[in-house]
């Protein structure tokens, strides 16, 4: 990570095997990303921005996806996107 204001760089180790999406929290203490659980169901994560913890805010362990995790402006709401498999019709 990089500051702006001082150009001063850090690592930050998260405890997930992948993540992607991330998008800081309008508080700047944390952020949130999408990426799998253990269990390869799929999740969004908040991020705790100084010591890379992840907690799952929302879990889908059948079918779809839940993507792309955006801040409302006030911080209070989480926006994602799910989409679900078609069915298949006999």
């Amino acid at each position: 990570m990089r500051s702006l204001d001082t150009g001063k760089t850090r690592e930050l180790h998260v405890n997930l095997q992948a993540f992607s999406w991330p998008r800081w929290a309008p508080d700047g203490r944390s952020f949130v990303s999408q990426g799998p659980t253990r269990r390869a169901a799929r999740a969004i994560y908040l991020i705790d921005a100084q010591t890379g913890a992840a907690t799952p805010v929302v879990t889908k362990t059948t079918g779809g996806n839940l993507l792309h995790p955006q801040w409302s402006p006030d911080g209070k709401r989480i926006y994602y996107v799910t989409n679900l498999p078609t069915p298949v019709n006999s």
